[in-house]
């Protein structure tokens, strides 16, 4: 699943990056981030979704302890039929409860009378972002959302490893990444969650064929 940030979000998605005089410096450190997927109604005209991502953005502005925020139209459609996501990654766990807790998110969806569904998780997660870029405001992120069976759980950690050391292969590719498993209990639906952000669908679509070539071939 991937949604496109780049036709109506401009500059909405703030993501300031360390500088270092390394092309290639990863650096890395744990976050929490809470993943929405939305569907909005069939009548939600460009005008009205345009006020509904203004609003969400704003939610950074509301509280302290985020760190940055994506929103935007999924691309892709899957079998879910989910149109929207929302991505808003916390420095603590406390930042995260403290979103929950307040009313304006949620009554955004709410006011904007535009949501017919949503699945959401919460993640503990790793963030990997390099050092090549200051500030990343448009593009394309890619969500991978994974469901390991009970029976595997010792493969888990191995199958996360291996699709690290794949995305570390395409660093020239990749702004940023994080990988996680969802802590969210009402949500168990997928147990764990890769969100990849990249400069744009050229550079995914390179991502993606190389990809399945390395799993499949």
């Amino acid at each position: 699943m991937r949604f496109d940030r780049s036709r109506s979000l401009g500059t909405r998605v703030s993501a300031s990056l360390e500088q270092n005089s390394s092309s290639n410096v990863i650096k890395k450190r744990k976050v929490v981030e809470h993943l929405c997927l939305l569907k909005a109604n069939d009548n939600l005209s460009e005008e009205k979704e345009n006020h509904m991502l203004d609003y969400l953005y704003t939610t950074q502005y509301q509280m302290g302890g985020i760190l940055s925020i994506s929103l935007g139209r999924i691309s892709n459609q899957s079998n879910e039929n989910y149109t929207h996501a929302v991505y808003v990654r916390f420095q603590r766990k406390d930042d995260l409860v403290k979103f929950y807790e307040k009313s304006f998110y949620l009554g955004v969806l709410k006011s904007m009378c535009c949501l017919t569904a949503m699945y959401a998780l919460t993640l503990k997660s790793k963030w990997f972002h390099s050092s090549r870029e200051q500030e990343f405001n448009y593009g394309v992120e890619f969500m991978l959302l994974i469901s390991f069976k009970d029976n595997t759980v010792g493969l888990v950690e191995d199958a996360l490893t291996s699709l690290e050391s794949l995305i570390m292969g395409f660093l020239s590719l990749i702004v940023q990444y994080t990988q996680g498993q969802n802590f969210n209990h009402s949500n168990k639906r997928y147990t764990h969650a890769v969100v990849i952000r990249f400069r744009s669908r050229e550079l995914l679509f390179f991502f993606l064929i190389h990809y399945l070539i390395y799993y499949y071939l």
